[in-house]
């Protein structure tokens, strides 16, 4: 049995010796999330879960197909012959497993820093001449103001990313060539630790997530290259925040399948380059289809690489409950409070497209010290135009 623990600041491990404050809407958000385990989860795993949910939920669970799993709070629960699997491996998630005798394999951790930072997907870029016209780093002020007065000749946002990210944090976005007096104080912290990634702001068509295994070295495995697991499709809103992910790379809304075969080997090239690192386990390379200027439709092929699990590889483990020749969407939706109950609740069922389906996948928590901003939901339909349309509805009320 495996014991899945959800490490969602696994970003901020790699940088920071010590925990961090986070605002209440990221922790929040992140008491949600171990319950999105049970995706990935075999029958009999346990999940690390610290904020109890109600005794109805792994019924729900068992009454869509999802497997029973156990929720833990307490190392004491924890059989010795667990194996330990983290979001992600980090220094602190070796330490964690070292203090309580979990084991787990984990692979090397200067590997996974490497893998996952902006500098090796921007000298990936680089070299192969795949990346944005006018990205770069700039490891001061002086050299951010220079790439901004440059680029915003034709593009007039940007977004500057530190080197180690996560969910549209670690970033700021401008527009037109001045930096604000709070984005030059956010830039200074960051420029201590390296350089920080600038891009112009492009026009985004569609962005999907490819979803990995790299094996271990030496395994038995019938290549021993990345297996590509499969492709979802990401939703994100006007400023790139992620809202979900479709579940099938065939459900695209705007990229073709002739379009993703072109993208297809860069991102597997990329995956080879991880796992030559030393790395091994899930991985997760995001895709971007944008418009240029001049109209065209252009790939940015390796716009984050993630050596961890991601919430498109969990969406992907909910295709086992998904029957055949139905489209999928696994969407994060803002919650409503229901005046007669009190109750927070999702999208109203009755108001989506006939032959469409909305199914919670977050528990309701008995204790619950975080406001409730939004619930989890897997979204069916019997036809792709019902699922784009029920997909808004949710997203956008």
């Amino acid at each position: 049995m495996n014991l899945l623990y959800g490490n969602f600041e696994f970003e901020h491990q790699l940088v920071h010796a010590k925990p961090q404050t986070l605002p209440a809407s990221v922790r929040a958000f992140n008491a949600d999330l171990p319950y999105a385990l049970v995706a990935i989860a075999q029958p009999g795993d346990l999940i690390w879960a610290e904020e109890p949910a109600d005794r109805t939920f792994k019924q729900h669970l068992a009454a869509i197909g999802l497997p029973d799993v156990q929720f833990v709070a307490q190392a004491s629960k924890v059989p010795q012959d667990a194996n330990f699997l983290p979001w992600g491996w980090s220094p602190a998630m070796k330490e964690l497993a070292a203090k309580h005798g979990w084991h787990g394999e984990s692979p090397d951790l200067a590997a996974v820093a490497k893998a996952n930072s902006r500098e090796f997907s921007a000298d990936l870029e680089q070299d192969w001449n795949v990346g944005l016209p006018a990205a770069r780093p700039t490891r001061s002020l002086a050299e951010l103001q220079t790439a901004i007065n440059s680029s915003t000749r034709q593009t007039p946002g940007w977004v500057v990313k530190a080197n180690f990210g996560m969910s549209a944090r670690e970033r700021i976005l401008g527009h037109g060539p001045e930096i604000t007096t709070n984005a030059a104080q956010w830039l200074q912290k960051q420029l201590v630790l390296g350089p920080v990634y600038f891009e112009p702001w492009v026009e985004r068509i569609e962005e999907v997530a490819f979803q990995f295994t790299i094996p271990p070295a030496g395994r038995q495995y019938p290549t021993g290259a990345p297996i590509l697991e499969g492709i979802t499709p990401l939703l994100t809103d006007h400023v790139g925040t992620y809202c979900g992910s479709r579940l099938s790379g065939d459900d695209c809304q705007f990229a073709t399948a002739e379009e993703i075969a072109t993208v297809t080997p860069i991102v597997t090239r990329a995956a080879q380059s991880v796992q030559q690192l030393g790395y091994f386990g899930p991985l997760g390379i995001d895709a971007m289809l944008y418009e240029t200027p001049d109209g065209q439709r252009r790939w940015r092929p390796l716009q984050d690489i993630n050596a961890r699990w991601t919430m498109g590889r969990v969406a992907l483990g909910l295709k086992r409950v998904v029957p055949r020749a139905t489209h999928a969407t696994w969407l994060r939706v803002r919650s409503i409070s229901n005046a007669s109950t009190g109750e927070e609740i999702g999208p109203i069922p009755d108001l989506l497209p006939h032959g469409t389906r909305i199914t919670h996948t977050s528990p309701r928590r008995t204790r619950d010290p975080y406001p409730l901003l939004s619930q989890w939901f897997l979204v069916t339909a019997d036809t792709t135009k019902k699922l784009f349309t029920a997909e808004a509805f949710c997203l956008n009320g």
